[in-house]
């Protein structure tokens, strides 16, 4: 019996030794037993941060990791802290708790931004977030169950927040939009992307940044989107990127995708215009043929479209093409003719073109007779009547009525005009060739040279006309346009919501001799937008109205000199 309970003692003790589990006694509390490595660790800062560096040695590793994160719980002010969150953010990185080492990398660098190791915090981050973004899982119960793309945008945004400046920004921002593009979120993928061309220009970044822009947009058209748009952005974007990083591995196969949309394009425009000439739309096809000409010169399609313009104006006529708001010339002449000789029609600045006529007025029997209707002053006045054969007030008013009705009838000849400047008072016919465009957006200079051309016609002043029969020729080029932020989102001062868009075009005037007719003057057209999803598109939907403006202001100082 006592050599039983002897082995039976014995064998307690040396599983209890082997263990070294412990047995936790606190008053008003249940018996509590921990596991060996699982005891509370307690003490000063230094103490715990002992246990942790001897937990090491021991290859404890879960052991060190509590210890440091206890240090940083009792002791988050003390000058132990930020280097036991460092190590114990490098110890679950390599036990494999990713998510937990990101968060306590980033605890790191916004709790303790002066501590020695900020950049490796940093690193460990953005060593974390690519795991993530190249496609490592989320895992439950050690099992993988998910993708974590949106734990990768969690971990780049708080790079991007909290190191600004930092090496890994521009990357970590990149990354944001790669993220969002691999869940085909693609609004979010191109301001992601805008904001590194925007934040980073100098960044090597930068370039990828752009193209990946232009490849959304390419992709959209390419798979048959209904917005035009599409092709239009992907090539603006691609016209970007090869003007800006001409020597990027990538210039070859943008100047490929380039031509890709240039033949859908043109084909889209070409079946268009072909479906309206079947259907017997002459105008409409004539418009998209043009389209054609306009975006593709010296193309075979252009060819054609040219061809078939041709051969409409021959089967229709140009009236049938011209647009439904103009007086038909027959109609301005059969009004002409109805106009009483020694009193011409007023002249319209817009042109009798543009000017539908007026019919005769109803003739008011309260008002006197025009003087055209009276009788001619060149001969001597009739005898006055006597007082016996009307009253003496109505005769001594007659002359005074007839000296009213003279006055306020003597201009009749006369109308108001264009003012233009002396040097200008000869110029009739301005022909307007495509300004020279000077900035890095690529085609606006076709949209300011047509705001210019439709406003002169709207003005009235100067009629248009091609350089060989015009007495002057407007040259122009566009020096700047600039995008400045106008109002910025409340508490972060890098993210804009308005920005101010503004245009500079340099222009002169010169005779059809090569006289100067009017030296080098500046014109400037402003606008501002609001920020949506996509910077680009939102400040290419302002450029029409800031080059409304400044066409607006460039032909005011043509046709009034001011």
């Amino acid at each position: 019996m006592r050599l039983r309970l002897f082995i039976t003692v014995m064998g307690v003790l040396c599983l209890a030794t082997g263990g070294q589990a412990s047995i936790i006694f606190r008053p008003g509390e249940k018996v509590k037993y921990v596991g060996p490595g699982e005891e509370e660790i307690s003490g000063s800062a230094q103490q715990i941060y002992d246990k942790a560096q001897e937990a090491e040695k021991q290859g404890n590793m879960g052991r060190a990791i509590k210890a440091y994160t206890q240090l940083l719980k009792k002791h988050p002010k003390d000058a132990l802290a930020p280097g036991a969150t460092y190590r114990a953010a490098q110890l679950l990185e390599f036990e494999g708790d990713y998510m937990k080492a990101a968060m306590t990398y980033r605890w790191l660098v916004e709790r303790y931004p002066s501590s020695p190791n900020f950049d490796e915090a940093i690193e460990g981050q953005f060593r974390v977030g690519e795991m993530y973004l190249s496609g490592k899982k989320i895992k439950m119960l050690g099992i993988p169950i998910a993708t974590s793309l949106d734990r990768a945008v969690e971990i780049f945004a708080a790079i991007v927040r909290t190191a600004p400046f930092g090496r890994y920004t521009a990357r970590a921002q990149f990354d944001i939009g790669l993220a969002r593009q691999k869940q085909s979120a693609n609004d979010a993928a191109i301001q992601a992307y805008q904001a590194v061309i925007d934040k980073f220009p100098n960044d090597p970044i930068a370039a990828d940044a752009q193209y990946q822009i232009g490849y959304i947009w390419y992709e959209a058209a390419r798979l048959g989107t209904n917005d035009q748009a599409a092709t239009q952005n992907a090539r603006t974007a691609f016209e970007d990127f090869l003007f800006r990083y001409p020597k990027s591995e990538k210039a070859q196969q943008a100047r490929e995708n380039l031509e890709r949309l240039q033949q859908k394009s043109t084909g889209d425009a070409m079946k268009i215009a072909k479906f309206y000439d079947k259907e017997k739309a002459y105008r409409a096809a004539v418009i998209y043929y043009g389209q054609v000409i306009r975006e593709h010169p010296g193309t075979t399609a252009s060819a054609e479209a040219q061809k078939r313009i041709d051969q409409i104006r021959a089967k229709v006529g140009p009236t049938a093409l011209t647009p439904a708001v103009a007086v038909n010339e027959p109609k301005k002449k059969q009004v002409a003719s109805r106009a009483p000789a020694g009193n011409p029609r007023p002249s319209f600045r817009n042109g009798d073109a543009e000017v539908a006529p007026l019919p005769p007025p109803e003739p008011d029997s309260n008002l006197p007779p025009p003087a055209s209707l009276l009788p001619p002053t060149t001969t001597a006045p009739e005898p006055s009547p006597s007082p016996e054969s009307s009253p003496a007030p109505e005769a001594a008013a007659t002359p005074l009525l007839t000296a009213v009705c003279l006055l306020l009838t003597s201009c009749l000849g006369y109308h108001v005009g264009p003012v233009k400047p002396g040097v200008l008072r000869d110029v009739h016919l301005v022909a307007v060739p495509t300004f020279e465009n000077k900035t890095l957006l690529p085609r606006v200079e076709v949209l300011v040279t047509d705001s210019v051309i439709k406003q002169l016609q709207q003005d009235g002043t100067y009629k248009i006309a091609d350089q060989g029969n015009a007495d002057a020729v407007l040259k122009a080029e566009i020096t700047e346009i600039n995008r400045t932020p106008a109002r910025s989102v409340r508490g972060n001062v890098l993210a804009t919501t308005e920005f101010n868009l503004t245009m500079h075009v340099r222009y002169k005037l010169e005779a059809h001799g090569g006289t100067l007719l009017m030296p080098y003057a500046d014109v400037v057209g402003t606008t501002s937008f609001f920020v949506g999803t996509d910077v680009t598109t939102d400040e290419r939907q302002a450029l029409p109205l800031a080059a409304e403006e400044l066409a607006t202001h460039l032909v005011t100082q043509l046709s009034e000199g001011w």
